[in-house]
């Protein structure tokens, strides 16, 4: 069965009524919000990423409607109505246009451009558009969850390929992303049978990965804290109906949610391996148009063609938004930048060609962490200190560095963290003195995740399987090893013929299980953040395990700078239910919010 070529939905007559007035398209797959209060669309995108449906369907389903009756709100075609007057009158016209052409030459474009911002969705992308989509650290993102979300449910394509909806049987198509070169080529029905079986592996192994789980860790033996009197108790599940004054069957079917939720958490987490990086995902974005602006450039001049079509679609709609705080990107300025990246990405590709082929000393062995550069000496521990009391003294900075001594820079290191209750509490800016450059490598699912942290400067080579593939212990212990090496197996016969045949396309075909390298960039402010963060029970067990390490080789080097008081929530511990505590505190959290809605009424 073949996948999707485009993720486009048909709406009703009704329905587009409805969503013309709030999104700029209702027939493509890149569109912006409009006339939508910005608690709205941030409740709208946070949403997003945890619903398998599109982001108009999902405000249509769930922020127009009355979630008992499924009408729409009353009073609704009087708020459209008041829209489309604005909307035919806006303020000041066409002379608005010319009064904002003259503000931004008489005061600067760039910073004029910067005061504007929208929300705009980017559906129908494969992982590979995804992270270059991501690629810049001056705007807010949210994908569709690989931990949440069951990407091997199917889609129902009507005849002209117009997305109808989720398949409810075994009918319809996975969710990868159909290019027409390659399936006009002579590997389009491999391709084709390529990506269904890495669906169907990732699908296969979901039921024993689940049921292993289970069996190794039993709901009854799981813990959960319960109030009982106004304060809070740790018991095993089996063990809540001995505690008096509670009520024990809410409580158990509470905690029972939790273990399902996290469960099904860790099972996604543990199959998502054979996903290729052709599967589709949904993003959405919030920036300034001084973002949007450079950031579509970019997409312009890269390499793979179909991010090219993606900002081609993203600066139409942006257009529609605000021609003139857009219009840069199609002017002489924006064909001129462009033209620049496209040469400047060729010739690198031909100098690191020439490295690669000069190179003449066997690759070292593998290392997950390897610490190639830090801009730190023995003593930076001592300048850190310095710069953190600077802001409180009255001296100059060389001589309260020659005043501060051992004991004064232990005690201010600590109390520059002492009694930060949790790991989002940051330390001072003094920490961005020292600087570490580190060689990561890990499978493609944890650079997904670890991307995120965008004041960690992240650069990634091109997804390869040369370098191997990861495989959780739990497919081993569900009996499911052979199924998986040959789902890898299958991806990387595949990546090998794309590579000869159709390069550009290759990277679609390489899974998230298999490992890559990418450099990452962090000053010690940003270390204590990302490390405490993502080393967190919640975290996936692939990337606590990477965090983990660095944490270790940090703390090897420069034990002053990096230990458990400049770090103190970096949990080292292993942990086999990573969401259940997060599960259970989300159901108390919905039951409160119920009581209160019920109060209310």
């Amino acid at each position: 069965m073949p996948g999707v070529q485009r993720f486009v939905e048909r709406f009703t007559p009704d329905e587009e009524r409805i969503l013309r007035h709030f999104f700029t398209n209702t027939g493509g797959s890149t569109f912006a919000t409009k006339n939508l209060p910005q608690e709205t669309s941030a409740a709208l995108f946070a949403r997003y990423s945890r619903s398998q449906m599109s982001v108009r369907r999902l405000f249509l389903a769930e922020f127009i409607r009355d979630p008992d009756t499924g009408k729409v709100d009353e009073g609704f075609d009087e708020l459209l109505s008041a829209i489309d007057t604005v909307e035919r009158n806006r303020v000041g016209g066409k002379r608005a246009k010319g009064f904002f052409a003259r503000v931004i030459a008489q005061y600067g474009d760039d910073s004029v451009i910067d005061m504007g911002g929208t929300h705009v969705a980017i559906e129908g992308v494969d992982q590979i558009e995804a992270k270059l989509i991501e690629d810049s650290r001056l705007a807010g993102y949210i994908e569709k969850s690989t931990r949440y979300m069951d990407f091997t449910g199917k889609l129902r394509i009507d005849n002209e390929g117009f997305v109808v909806g989720p398949s409810g049987d075994s009918s319809g198509n996975y969710l990868y992303k159909e290019y027409p070169e390659v399936q006009a080529s002579t590997l389009g029905s491999k391709y084709t049978y390529t990506m269904d079986r890495l669906f169907e592996t990732v699908r296969a192994l979901q039921g024993p990965v689940a049921k292993a789980l289970n069996a190794a860790l039993p709901l009854g033996e799981q813990v959960f804290t319960i109030e009982v009197g106004g304060e809070a108790r740790k018991v095993k599940f089996d063990r809540i109906r001995s505690i008096q004054g509670i009520d024990a069957d809410r409580e158990e079917r509470k905690a029972r949610r939790a273990y399902e939720t996290a469960i099904k958490a860790k099972t996604f987490d543990l199959t998502r391996g054979p996903l290729p990086a052709s599967t589709i995902t949904n993003i959405g974005m919030y920036a300034s148009f001084r973002t949007y602006e450079y950031q579509i450039m970019k997409m312009l001049a890269a390499s793979y063609p179909p991010i090219n079509a993606t900002a081609q679609a993203m600066h139409v709609e942006l257009m529609g938004v605000s021609e003139p705080l857009m219009a840069r990107v199609s002017s002489k300025h924006g064909d001129d930048m462009v033209s620049f990246l496209k040469k400047r990405e060729s010739r690198l590709h031909e100098l690191a060609r020439s490295a690669d082929a000069a190179a003449d000393e066997a690759e070292a062995p593998n290392q997950d962490v390897e610490l190639l550069i830090a801009e730190s000496t023995a003593t930076d521990w001592m300048d850190v200190a310095a710069a953190t009391l600077f802001p409180y003294s009255k001296l100059g900075f060389r001589r309260l560095r020659r005043a501060v001594d051992q004991g004064i820079a232990n005690e201010t290191m600590s109390a520059a963290v002492r009694g930060s209750l949790n790991r989002r509490y940051k330390p001072p800016r003094s920490f961005e003195i020292p600087t570490f450059i580190f060689q990561w490598t890990g499978n493609f699912g944890i650079f997904r995740d670890l991307q995120r942290n965008r004041f960690t400067l992240q650069v990634r080579q091109d997804l390869t399987t040369d370098l191997g593939y990861d495989m959780p212990e739990a497919i081993v212990d569900s009996g499911m090893e052979s199924t998986f090496r040959d789902a890898m197996e299958a991806s990387k016969t595949m990546y090998a013929d794309m590579l000869d045949l159709l390069p550009a396309y290759a990277q679609s075909a390489v899974t998230f299980a298999h490992r890559l390298r990418w450099l990452a960039t962090m000053d010690l402010r940003q270390a204590v953040w990302m490390l405490q963060l993502r080393t967190g029970i919640q975290g996936h067990p692939d990337y606590r395990k990477l965090m983990q390490q660095t944490y270790r080789v940090l703390n090897d080097g420069f034990p002053d700078l990096v230990n458990s008081e400049t770090m103190p929530h970096v949990d080292l511990n292993p942990h086999e239910l990573e969401r259940l505590a997060a599960a259970h505190r989300t159901e108390n959290k919905l039951e409160r919010l119920s009581r209160h809605d019920s109060s209310a009424e």
